[in-house]
């Protein structure tokens, strides 16, 4: 419910929303009933699902909007380094860009990785 209202507060019709990939797919349908578009920002094994600075800026339009970060991810349960949320965040100040930082799933943290 919260992600809903979020996207009602912020979605316009044809703004565009940076969601990673694999993700849940509540966000998407809570884009989409805004009339927003999902551009999806790919996640890659190699990085441990992280979510990649690089991939979200080479996706931004001058319609996009919002970026959301999910860390821990679901479903893949990737937790997106310190360091590279912090560019992230460096990224979306840059294009002047709305974060919807979704972090229900902070305590289910395994294998020694940090939550930011």
């Amino acid at each position: 419910e919260a992600l809903m209202l979020c996207m009602l507060a912020l979605v316009d019709p044809g703004d565009e929303v940076l969601l990673p990939t694999p993700r849940f797919m509540s966000y998407d349908s809570a884009v989409e009933m805004c009339g927003g578009v999902v551009v999806p920002v790919p996640t890659d094994e190699a990085d441990d699902f992280a979510s990649v600075p690089e991939a979200f800026e080479q996706r931004i339009t001058d319609r996009t909007k919002v970026l959301v970060l999910v860390t821990p991810n679901n479903p893949t349960g990737a937790v997106t380094p310190p360091e590279m949320v912090r560019r992230i965040a460096d990224i979306a100040i840059k294009h002047d860009l709305i974060v919807i930082s979704d972090e229900i799933y902070e305590k289910l943290i395994y294998e020694g990785n940090e939550h930011l």
